[in-house]
């Protein structure tokens, strides 16, 4: 009887073909930073992120809580203002960094193969100026 019941419980959670092909058929819903259209994100706190809307989703993520952190560590030591990242992708990453503080402007380039290394790059050298 305890094989009955085990195979009981196990239809009970399988799925029949027909549904599981419709879930194969359904699009996949774009996220928001899919369905993004423009060049630009905005993020909270006067952040904006140029040319990074071809990013996959994860490591749009990644990149926005690597942003927001050093935004945050920026806005400690020197203050709060508005900053654009502008990021151009050939061989290489290459990523622009504008920062407005008390209406002064400040700014940092760095180029890396890897995304996370060239947005570490460009904070660092913007910190150490």
């Amino acid at each position: 009887m305890e094989k009955s019941n085990n195979v009981d419980e196990a239809e009970k959670f399988a799925e029949p073909d027909n549904e599981e092909n419709e879930t194969e058929e359904t699009a996949h819903e774009p996220s928001s930073e899919e369905a993004h259209s423009d060049e630009e994100i905005t993020l909270g706190g006067g952040i904006k992120l140029i040319g990074f809307k071809n990013l996959e989703s994860g490591f749009l993520t990644v990149v926005k809580k690597m942003v927001g952190n050093y935004v945050r560590h920026i806005e400690e030591k020197i203050g709060k203002g508005s900053i654009e990242l502008y990021l151009q992708k050939d061989k290489e990453y290459k990523l622009a960094l504008k920062m407005i503080i008390n209406e002064k402007e400040y700014s940092a380039e760095a180029v890396n193969k890897n995304l996370f290394f060239v947005i570490n790059e460009v904070f660092n050298k913007f910190l150490s100026n």
